[in-house]
């Protein structure tokens, strides 16, 4: 944030300076993992990021070390031994993380919940997300300059949300199969001499 003159009134402007450079080195983590004869999927996803800013500015060099991580947990249930109902259940977090602009005070996390019913073509799913609203809220300390001795923000974006879906597949699907299997009865007995 600069003060600047316009128009005759003075205002302050956000601007973004390169004021250096930065290093990430990041570890990521996959897991995925069928259980009890694949009823249950599961696939669990990790990271762990560092960074480092280097740099200066006219009034003082700067040095910050970030050090964040992430968690994404799926699953996928089947409730039925035919498989037409499916639940769905995802729980995210991202820890509090630092940039040059800014700390995030909070980690931030979302659950997400989807039940599905599958009908020969056609398919419902009722999916709700963000349940807590946890994915919604970010306190953030932004950093101070000579115009500030403190600025703080608080926002919240209502990411939690319902959603209906139907869907019908058109057409036979089958089709391609049966004429798969023909072209392939075709060349054996080409091969064979029938």
């Amino acid at each position: 944030i600069v003060p600047v003159v316009e128009n005759n009134q003075n205002k302050f402007n956000n601007t973004y300076l390169n004021y250096g450079s930065s290093n990430t080195y990041s570890i990521i983590f996959s897991l995925y993992k069928p259980i009890i004869n694949d009823i249950w999927q599961m696939y669990i996803n990790t990271a762990f990021n560092y960074t480092h800013y280097k740099g200066n500015t006219n009034v003082e060099n700067i040095q910050l070390n970030n050090a964040n991580g992430m968690i994404n947990w799926d699953n996928y249930v089947y409730l039925t031994k035919k498989k037409d109902w499916m639940a769905f259940v995802t729980l995210h977090y991202n820890t509090p993380q630092q940039t040059l602009a800014a700390h995030t005070i909070n980690g931030i996390s979302n659950l997400d919940i989807m039940i599905k019913k599958t009908f020969k073509n056609l398919s419902f799913y009722i999916y709700l997300s963000d349940i807590y609203n946890g994915s919604s809220k970010f306190w953030q300390s932004l950093f101070t300059n000579p115009l500030f001795t403190a600025n703080n923000s608080f926002n919240n974006l209502y990411n939690r949300s319902i959603s209906l879906n139907l869907t019908y597949q058109f057409g036979n699907r089958n089709v391609k199969t049966i004429s798969e299997r023909n072209i392939a009865n075709q060349d054996i007995k080409k091969r064979t001499g029938n």
